[in-house]
């Protein structure tokens, strides 16, 4: 599909666009100076004024150990596995940057308005369940071989979360390496109908990018109220692999600055690891709003329908992506109107897996296991599999058979990853 680029004078026009989404419909002085901007800016309050609040929408959001007994969770449907994939404590009441940032990013799903902050999440009624996955200590990271193919913990995450139910990842932490079963969850779930959507780094420094540069994934980064990207030493944090950008300047925490004890000390916070549940959040909305819609015709939806007027897709230059993600846009617009089929397949500044094949290769093993006596789940679904017995789908399996996984090499049959886990923890600092 065409994509115009955009030139110096409509970047600065669409940085002006930004803004003008960012001032919203029930904008006011008090709004724009509030931890809470986004909420009004991008109308939460009408959407859910209409119902639509996520509600019967399943979202997995992975980050670290998480307190449900905050204030700020107390009503709200969230599950928390235990164990991690890892083996460690899945909850935890102690403050740690981990712990604190699962709460910040969770909150902005589906919190009640108390505490802290007193976030309201975008997506209150949604059902949310939290896998954890710590960044922190030698602890941190797991890889499993499961039918034969290497997975780090965020693969084994992700097919657990699809095995679930699960319609959309949420993904504030990324790494600097994967393994091929990570690639193949991820195709796995694009072939199940699931929707991920990750953070991008909040540095250009930072080589931990995935699962953010993915193919297929949603990768976001975070804009402030006056519309300009995010900045890291005064320098703007922009990437061509960027899909579309989110509200995440300036919002308060569930934790003090050093992350030592629970409760906002002032500390506002910047980053894609808020943008994040925004977007997830906005997708959870249309899709409950137009049940009939597959995932990959929420992304299209998602990128076709930026700012607040409709407009060609174009994929503009400067690190916005396709442009500022918009509710309310998106909610005007019913997306069975576009292509079944997932538009980030071939981005700039992406990985370039899984690949194409990869994901045609799960469709025919969903395919041929719903033709099947003992059938699983349908390529349409994210429905539990047989995973949730302990095992996994057979999906890998199938692609084994089929040859996908001609370049992997296994020397004198050891496996040796050193994986360099980074998160996209918010900066204290804007």
């Amino acid at each position: 599909m065409p994509r115009a680029r955009t030139s110096a004078a409509a970047l600065l026009a669409l940085t002006a666009l930004t803004a003008a989404l960012a001032a919203g419909p029930t904008a006011s002085a008090s709004a724009a100076s509030s931890t809470d901007w986004w909420y009004a800016k991008y109308d939460v309050a009408g959407a859910q004024s209409q119902g639509l609040t996520g509600k019967g929408i399943k979202i997995a959001v992975i980050d670290g150990p998480f307190n449900a007994s905050l204030e700020v969770f107390q009503g709200a449907d969230i599950t928390v596995p235990e164990p991690s994939v890892c083996g460690d404590p899945a909850s935890t009441t102690t403050a740690t940057i981990d712990s604190v940032h699962s709460a910040d990013v969770t909150s902005l799903l589906v919190g009640n308005g108390t505490g802290p902050g007193a976030v309201k999440g975008i997506a209150p009624e949604a059902k949310v369940t939290v896998y954890a996955n710590s960044t922190q200590g030698a602890e941190s990271g797991c890889t499993k071989t499961v039918d034969g193919v290497p997975y780090t913990d965020y693969g084994l995450i992700v097919r657990k979360a699809v095995a679930d139910g699960n319609r959309i990842i949420s993904i504030s932490q990324a790494t600097n390496a994967h393994l091929r079963g990570d690639e193949l969850a991820i195709a796995d779930a694009i072939a199940r109908g699931v929707v991920i959507v990750a953070g991008d780094p909040n540095s250009l420094t930072d080589p931990g990018n995935f699962p953010a540069n993915a193919n297929g994934v949603v990768s976001v980064n975070a804009f402030k109220e006056s519309g300009d990207l995010q900045t890291d030493g005064g320098v703007p944090v922009a990437f061509d692999s960027t899909t579309v950008v989110a509200a995440g300047v300036g919002f308060s925490s569930q934790g003090t600055a050093n992350s030592a004890s629970w409760g906002d000390d002032g500390r506002r916070m910047q980053g894609s690891s808020l943008a994040t549940p925004l977007v997830s959040g906005m997708l959870a909305l249309v899709a409950q709003k137009y049940p009939q819609a597959t995932g990959n015709q929420l992304v299209q939806s998602l990128i076709h329908n930026t700012g607040g007027d409709d407009h060609p897709l174009t994929r503009y230059e400067g690190g916005y992506g396709y442009g500022p993600a918009s509710l309310t846009h998106m909610l005007k617009v019913d997306p069975t109107q576009y292509p079944d089929e997932n538009p980030l397949m071939n981005e700039p500044g992406h990985l370039g897996v899984p690949t194409v094949a990869d994901v045609a290769a799960a469709k025919k093993a969903l395919a041929s296991a719903s033709a099947s006596p003992l059938s699983g789940p349908s390529a349409g679904s994210a429905a539990p599999s047989a995973s949730q017995r302990g095992g996994f789908s057979p999906v890998a399996t199938a692609l084994i058979a089929a040859g996908v996984l001609g370049g992997l090499v296994v020397i004198a049959g050891v496996v040796v990853l050193i994986v360099l886990l980074t998160r996209r923890r918010p900066s204290t600092r804007g």
